[in-house]
């Protein structure tokens, strides 16, 4: 099976799912929340559905809710403190193990997150949990660009070095959004950035310091760019487009700084359970608005991955 196919495997489950009221033969009914678009909007919540495949159902789990945690930190420059896992669907089909995460986030914490500008204010709001989970799950899944991939890239489509690599930030593009594709790309290296804000020791930017203020400086245009973007096009707020929808299927020209996910490089380039709320789900027991263990007070988690 080409990389292609393997990797459109998920969008044609998806869609298989919602071509039908129920799993396959032998497994439980899919919950109606994993027919709906990746991004909905709920009661004042910003809802996002991963998916995720693997050989075992706890990579596959993991694999899906950092799906679903990367659309939020695409959308909210990262996932802030609040942020929570609300439930899974997974079975197993067709020789691998298909998971679905239903994550969520508040309009106000999503907002709060995406005004923050410097590396104090980043790292005191952020789920340090979820984003460590993100960067596992970006290092298993992602082709990350080379040095000479980010130098040679085009600068009109660039914020600055690639966050993925290097944390040395330098002046963002001033060009502005132009449509909903670049709007997405300028969001995502936002979101790199500040992830190595938040998984980098408190010692790394000393408010007031150099390298603080090296990375306000680089950051504060696209942000600008980002906020002008979604007062002129205010459809942004209430969409179903996802970052992991258009990665796969891009309308614009991904720059070198950004990542490719493995399993659709090609077309960019060219036992089941259902846990639902519950008794484990109320008052921020394991979980709660706060998440499965990730939160302000969660546990941390041990990967399903070597280390």
């Amino acid at each position: 099976m080409n990389k292609y196919i393997a990797g459109s495997f998920l969008t044609g489950l998806l869609g298989a799912l919602s071509a039908c009221s129920s799993a396959p033969s032998g497994y439980p009914a899919a919950p109606g929340w994993v027919h709906q678009p990746t991004r909905t909007v709920d009661s004042g919540y910003i809802v996002y559905v991963g998916t995720g495949e693997d050989f075992t159902a706890e990579r596959a789990e993991f694999k899906s809710e950092a799906s679903a945690i990367q659309d939020i930190a695409n959308e909210c420059s990262f996932a802030p403190k609040g942020t929570r896992v609300e439930d899974h669907y997974d079975y197993f089909y067709n020789g691998k193990y298909q998971s679905f995460s239903k994550v969520a986030v508040q309009f106000e914490d999503c907002d709060a997150a995406k005004q923050t500008l410097k590396p104090e204010q980043i790292q005191a709001l952020a789920n340090a949990q979820m984003t460590d989970q993100l960067k596992h799950y970006q290092e298993l899944e992602y082709d990350m660009p080379s040095a000479t991939a980010v130098a040679t890239s085009d600068s009109s489509s660039e914020s600055g070095t690639n966050p993925a690599l290097d944390s040395t930030l330098a002046p963002p593009a001033v060009n502005p959004i132009m449509d909903d594709g670049r709007f997405l790309i300028v969001r995502q290296q936002v979101a790199y950035e500040k992830e190595i804000v938040i998984l980098s020791p408190l010692s790394a930017y000393p408010p007031g310091s150099p390298q603080s203020q090296t990375f306000v400086a680089a950051i504060r245009t696209p942000m600008t760019q980002i906020q002008h973007y979604e007062q002129v096009h205010p459809g942004v707020h209430t969409w179903s487009k996802s970052w992991s929808s258009f990665e796969r299927h891009p309308s614009a020209p991904l720059p070198g700084s950004i990542p490719r996910p493995r399993a659709y490089r090609g077309a960019i380039d060219s036992g089941s359970q259902h846990r639902g709320r519950g008794e484990g789900y109320k008052n921020g027991q394991n979980g709660g608005r706060h998440g499965l263990g990730f939160g302000r007070h969660g546990r941390r988690r041990r990967w399903p991955y070597p280390q």
